[in-house]
């Protein structure tokens, strides 16, 4: 017993020091960030020109739009492939620690041309691999959604949480390791239910892979939750606006462009096996085709 009120009072002294440590750094922290956007989004305009071999050009001034948004004139085009990776460097670079959304809109009539996010599944969706979208000016837009915690204001009820949790930790963790031990097992068991057939692949969403034979290809989380939709209504026309609202209804920026890009991906991941065909209903939406009589 005296083992475990040792091994928690060591806990609870040494997690104080390192508060405390971690408190005093979030201070500069936040002061730091108050300027970084900024800088990011400079980055960001820097090395979208050097794509483009232009290291002369001018970088127009960053517009702070609000407290949150923050808005640059690219002249010229955008390299659409490198963006996501561009502003997902300049955000880690900066240490913002933060979601955002990004905009680009036509320097001509100032209309949102294509809009897209951060994955808050630690991945970034190339959602502007569409040519469609180029642009000789266009004004690059970032909203940064989450705002930096002031540590220090809350050392009371972290205290309070960290007594708990060590606690729990200390008299309980022989059955959280069970515990974790069955959940695991119960998720396999899962993934293999919620396996899909199809064609000759074998999709499995909740693991976001799909398969034929040895291949295996991960899918992003949209790539997933699109193809999952279309399998849900196998051989049925979809409507676009029905494909939006159930693949994009968390967005808060929604470009009708960006499905056509994810339709494009995923023939391209399905384009081995003939059984199978995505079709284009004009001017109504897409159809998931599959032809049983060609799987083997």
């Amino acid at each position: 017993m005296w083992k475990r009120i040792l091994g928690l009072s060591l806990i609870v002294i040494g997690s104080l020091g390192l508060l405390k440590a971690v408190t005093e750094r979030g201070k500069h922290s936040v002061q730091f960030e108050e300027g970084a956007h900024n800088l990011a989004l400079r980055q960001v305009a820097h090395n979208l020109y050097l794509l483009q071999s232009d290291s002369t050009s001018r970088i127009a001034p960053v517009e702070n739009i609000n407290d949150s948004t923050y808005q640059v004139r690219i002249d010229k085009r955008l390299n659409y492939e490198e963006l996501p990776h561009l502003i997902k460097k300049a955000v880690d670079d900066y240490n913002l620690n933060s979601d955002y959304i990004v905009t680009i809109k036509d320097c001509v009539d100032d209309k949102i041309v294509l809009g897209f996010n951060s994955v808050p599944l630690g991945s970034t969706e190339q959602t502007c691999s569409s040519r469609e979208h180029e642009l000789d000016c266009s004004f690059l837009g970032v909203t940064f959604l989450a705002k930096p915690v002031k540590l220090n204001s809350n050392i009371p009820l972290f205290l309070g949480f960290l007594l708990i949790g060590s606690l729990v930790f200390l008299f309980n963790n022989r059955k959280k390791v069970l515990n974790q031990t069955s959940s695991s097992s119960e998720n396999q068991l899962q993934s293999q239910k919620e396996s899909i057939a199809l064609g000759n692949f074998n999709f499995d969403p909740t693991n976001q892979t799909i398969s034929m034979r040895t291949e295996s290809v991960s899918l992003t989380f949209r790539e997933n939750k699109l193809l999952k939709y279309m399998c849900e209504n196998i051989n049925i026309v979809i409507k676009r606006d029905d494909i939006m609202a159930n693949v994009w209804e968390e967005e808060g920026i929604i470009v009708g462009r960006s499905l056509d890009v994810f339709i494009s991906r995923l023939r391209k991941i399905l384009k081995d096996d003939p059984s199978i065909q995505i079709k284009s209903v004009h001017g109504v939406g897409y159809r998931l085709v599959v032809n049983q009589e060609m799987v083997s």
